[in-house]
């Protein structure tokens, strides 16, 4: 397969974006990317280079808005030429989590930068997987240099695609929204339902407020962009395995899949997530007694703006973090389906090679592409190997470069699907 490079993107984000005038055509587009793309290599005073770009005309932000709701554009007297030395030379007065540079074609038809463009964090970090309140991203071109010949491009928050280390790269949809991914954890969500009505039951809370019946997979989504971001930032690549929970006994010991470096006895506090969530549905149902209407997840943000469930929020977030540090040791860290740690440092076996595996190409793998592994990683490697020999348990495996895949069988065959949601909001 051969290198990709700003063109391979260029042309790829361009037929994905439709007939919208907001992406510019094909020429500029690429020498858009191509100058970001060497700009990408430079360093300035021994830093590397990581700016964003909204590509947008200055007056179609609001004049007078700002974080953390919204955009807070500062337009430059004379614009800047877009060329290599200013991108180096901007990139630290425009902090990569909370600033973009803005950039416009002008009437000559040639790129200029015409000022900064102030965003905060509060729309990344609800793309994490955060109890935020993210204000609206206008639905125009975001460009994101986050390292050395490393791009996205998105439409607002959705990433279109990505170029790393010359390999293009494209999202097979959001994983997290897929039908399979929901009933993965299916079970798990009816016990945290039932742990919840006990409470109920137990407080003769009726007064409680009812839930929203999608507000516990919010939660979930929610936890797993939290885990995803939280596993980029502590390692430089990591794998956790998801076996059933009905087998948590059987592979919380040696076996002859996996051998462990490191268990944790067998107690609650192996399922702090499950206490968690249920501690956030219990409390979010009792600051509404007597609402007549489901509570979800726009009042669990209300609720963590006003500290009332903050807590519990920060330790779902610091949950996610213990999690992704384990991965600092070599080997996979072993979780149940209700995200029971039971032990982390885990050597699979060898077991029977995997030669060929199907990249999905859309969210549930319907649409796949039979793809070698001879080329791939030792760590993608054995969990394939591990998901092919016990086929209900699903690999979720970050490499060195950030990118992200799950890994299951279906259909007969070991699938992996990209997931690269998170990347357009990398904090």
């Amino acid at each position: 397969m051969r290198d990709a490079f700003p063109r391979d993107l260029a042309v790829y984000v361009k037929q994905q974006w439709g007939k919208s005038r907001t992406l510019p055509a094909l020429k500029y587009v690429e020498t858009l990317l191509s100058t970001c793309y060497h700009t990408s290599l430079l360093r300035e005073e021994a830093r590397p280079i990581r700016f964003r770009l909204l590509l947008c005309e200055p007056d179609t932000l609001p004049a007078s808005d700002g974080p953390p709701r919204g955009l807070h554009r500062l337009i430059f007297v004379k614009p800047r030429r877009f060329n290599r030395n200013e991108l180096r030379r901007l990139s630290p007065a425009t902090d990569y989590h909370r600033a973009l540079l803005g950039v416009h074609l002008n009437s000559e038809k040639k790129w200029e930068i015409w000022g900064i463009v102030h965003s905060g964090v509060l729309w990344a970090e609800a793309i994490n997987g955060g109890a935020k309140d993210p204000p609206d991203l206008p639905q125009v071109p975001v460009v994101q240099v986050s390292g050395p010949s490393e791009l996205a491009m998105s439409r607002g928050s959705q990433v279109i695609a990505t170029l790393q280390g010359g390999r293009l790269s494209t999202p097979s949809a959001d994983v997290l929204d897929a039908e399979w991914f929901t009933r993965l954890f299916a079970e798990t969500r009816t016990e945290v339902v039932s742990l919840h009505q006990v409470a109920r039951d137990s407080a003769k809370a009726t007064a409680w407020a009812p839930l929203q019946e999608d507000f516990v997979g919010d939660l979930f989504r929610g936890f797993m962009k939290r885990l995803i971001r939280a596993m980029q930032d502590t390692s430089n690549g990591s794998s956790l395995l998801f076996v059933p929970t009905d087998r948590a006994e059987e592979f919380s010991i040696d076996n002859k899949f996996f051998n462990f470096k490191y268990r944790f006895t067998p107690v609650a506090t192996r399922r702090r997530f499950m206490t968690l969530v249920v501690q956030i549905l219990n409390g979010l149902a009792g600051l509404h007694l007597g609402a007549g209407h489901g509570v979800g997840w726009p009042e669990y943000i209300e609720a963590t703006k006003k500290g009332q469930l903050q807590d519990l929020d920060e330790a779902l977030t610091e949950l996610a973090y213990l999690i992704a540090s384990l991965t600092a040791i070599d080997g996979a860290v072993i979780l149940s389906r209700n995200f029971e740690l039971l032990g982390f440092g885990a050597e699979i076996t060898e077991l029977s090679d995997v030669k060929r595996v199907a990249r999905a190409l859309d969210a549930e793998g319907e649409k796949v592409r039979l793809e070698a592994t001879e080329s791939q990683g030792m760590r993608h490697r054995s969990v394939y190997r591990l998901c092919n020999a016990v086929t209900s348990i699903t690999g979720l495996v970050i490499s060195h470069d950030g990118e992200l895949r799950f890994v299951k069988h279906r259909e007969g065959r070991v699938t992996y699907w990209n997931q690269l949601a998170h990347a357009a909001m990398e904090l």
